[in-house]
C-alpha cells in the first residue's frame, strides 16, 4: 500500500474512532429519572426542566391527577430546575412554581408546590 493510501486509511479509522467515542460519551451522561410532584392548589398540568444543554418538557403521568403525578426526565450531568404547572391546562398553566437548583447527585426528585408563594420544594 502507498504512503497516500496509508495516511488515508489511518485518518478514516481515527475519525470512525473519534466518532463512536463522542457517541458513546453523549449515551453515558444521560439518565433517566423519576420523582413526584404535588401542588397544593391544582392539579399539576406541566414540568418544564431548566438544564444546560438539555432543557426540555418532563413525561407527565397521570396529567392533571389533582393528588400529584409521577414524571420523569431524561437529565445529563449539570444541574438543573423545574418549572412547574399547576391548573388550568398544559398549554395554559394557571400558576408557574419554579425548584430550587438542584445538584444531580441529588437523591431526590419529589417537590411539594406552593401555587400560593409560587414556589416548589424537595420533599
Amino acid at each position: 500500500m502507498n504512503l497516500k493510501k496509508r495516511i488515508s486509511a489511518s485518518l478514516s479509522g481515527a475519525i470512525l474512532l473519534t466518532s463512536i467515542g463522542f457517541i458513546g460519551a453523549a449515551e453515558a451522561s444521560a439518565t433517566v429519572y423519576y420523582g413526584t410532584v404535588v401542588c397544593t392548589g391544582g392539579n399539576v398540568v406541566g414540568i418544564y426542566v431548566n438544564q444546560s444543554g438539555n432543557g426540555g418538557w418532563a413525561s407527565l403521568s397521570p396529567q392533571g391527577n389533582p393528588t400529584g403525578a409521577n414524571w420523569h426526565y431524561n437529565f445529563n450531568s449539570n444541574n438543573y430546575t423545574i418549572s412547574v404547572g399547576c391548573g388550568g391546562t398544559p398549554s395554559a398553566w394557571a400558576t408557574t412554581n419554579y425548584g430550587p437548583t438542584v445538584n444531580n447527585s441529588w437523591a431526590s426528585r419529589d417537590y411539594v408546590c406552593d401555587v400560593g408563594r409560587r414556589v416548589c420544594a424537595l420533599t
